[in-house]
C-alpha cells in the first residue's frame, strides 16, 4: 500500500490522494523528481490489486490512451507494467476536477451542449481508431482547467479493441460492464459475443440525459416516462430536438441506436447549430418562443382545414 511521500520507479514523489478513484486504482497527485519546474502537474494510478485480470485491464488503458491522440482524451506521461511489482500510469492532471452537477446545473443550454460536443468528438475520435471505451460516465470525465468547460475522459480500463482479433475478453461471464445507470442493456448480463460501438452510443445518450436534466438518470430507457420527460419542465424547442436524438441512443436494441459516436456527433453539432441561431422547430405541437421578446411561450392553433393538408412540417428535421 502506498503512502504520501512515497517514490515510485525513482522518479515520481507521492504528494497527495485524490478522492476519485477508478475500480481498480489508486490515485494520486504526484511530483516529478525529475523536472524540478514540474508543480504537481500529474496524475499516478497504482493498482490496489496485482493479478493477471487487473494487469491485462491495465494494460488494456495505457495502450488505449497512448494510441488515442486526441485534445479531449487524457495524455499519457510516464508508464510501467511489465516486469515489476509496482505498476503504475502517470498521465496528466485535469486541475478542473471530476465532471459533476454541481458544475454545470447553472451552465446555459448552449454551454451543456458544447461541453457535451467535445465529449462526443473524442469517443468519435476513438471508435474511428476502433477502440470502445464501455465506461463512459461523470467520474471518468474530468475539466482540464479550473477555468474552463474543456473536458477529457480518461480511464479506458475497460475499453475494447475491435482490431484485435486474438482479443481475450477479459469480462468473466456474468461480470456487469459499465456503470450501472448508464450501460446499455446488453451489458447487463456478462459477455457480449460482437462489441460495437453503439454499446458507448447508449452511455453518451444517457449522459446528455444527465447534463440536461443536470444530473438525474431515468431507469432504462424510460426518457419519455412523465418521472423522467424533460419537455414537461422546459419549454425550449432545442429539447424536443433532444428528444430525437434520445431515440437513436437510449434504445434497447443496439441495431436501432446510431452506429457510432460519429453519427450522434453530427447531430448534436446541428443541434448547437439550431441553438445558437435561434431556429424554429417544425412541428406546430411544440412551444415555440417568441420572436419579439425572447421569453414568452406560445403555441400555433391549426384550424381543421389546415390540418388537412395547407401546411405541412416535418417531425423528422434539426433545422425550422
Amino acid at each position: 500500500m502506498a503512502n504520501k511521500g512515497d517514490i515510485i520507479n525513482s522518479r515520481w514523489e507521492l504528494i497527495e490522494k485524490l478522492g476519485g478513484e477508478s475500480g481498480q486504482g489508486h490515485a494520486y497527485k504526484v511530483k516529478d523528481l525529475n523536472n524540478v519546474n514540474n508543480k504537481f502537474k500529474n496524475v499516478i494510478k497504482l493498482l490496489k490489486n496485482l493479478n493477471e485480470k487487473t494487469l491485462n485491464r491495465f494494460q488494456k488503458e495505457i495502450e488505449a490512451s497512448i494510441s488515442l491522440n486526441h485534445p479531449n482524451i487524457i495524455k499519457v506521461v510516464d508508464y510501467k507494467y511489465k516486469d515489476t511489482n509496482e505498476p503504475y500510469l502517470v498521465t496528466e492532471l485535469c486541475s478542473g476536477g471530476e465532471l459533476k452537477k454541481d458544475k454545470i446545473e447553472k451552465l446555459s443550454l448552449s454551454e451543456k451542449l458544447k461541453i457535451f460536443e467535445s465529449i462526443c468528438e473524442a469517443v468519435s475520435f476513438a471508435h474511428k481508431n476502433k477502440v470502445i471505451h464501455r465506461d463512459i460516465k461523470p467520474s471518468n470525465i474530468f475539466f482540464e482547467h479550473q477555468k474552463d468547460n474543456n473536458p477529457i475522459i480518461g480511464d479506458f480500463g475497460l475499453c475494447f479493441f475491435e482490431t484485435d482479433e486474438t482479443d481475450e475478453r477479459l469480462t468473466e461471464t456474468l461480470e456487469q460492464v459499465g456503470a450501472k445507470n448508464f450501460r446499455p442493456p446488453e451489458a447487463e448480463y456478462g459477455i457480449i459475443d460482437e462489441m460495437q460501438p453503439s454499446f458507448d452510443v447508449y452511455s453518451l445518450g444517457k449522459l446528455l440525459y444527465w447534463f440536461l436534466s443536470n444530473g438525474k438518470i431515468p431507469i432504462r430507457e424510460n426518457v419519455t416516462d412523465s418521472r423522467y420527460d424533460l419537455r414537461k419542465e422546459d419549454s425550449e424547442p432545442a429539447i424536443h430536438i433532444v428528444y430525437e436524438i434520445f431515440d437513436k441512443s437510449i434504445r434497447e436494441e443496439p441495431t436501432e441506436r446510431y452506429k457510432d459516436a460519429t453519427e450522434m456527433f453530427e447531430d448534436i453539432r446541428k443541434l448547437i447549430e439550431f441553438v445558437e441561431n435561434d431556429a424554429r422547430y417544425l412541428d406546430c405541437s411544440v412551444p415555440q418562443k417568441c420572436i419579439f421578446c425572447r421569453t414568452g411561450v406560445y403555441k400555433f392553433f391549426i384550424s381543421p382545414d389546415i390540418s388537412k393538408g395547407r401546411f405541412n412540417y416535418n417531425k423528422s428535421r434539426l433545422y425550422g
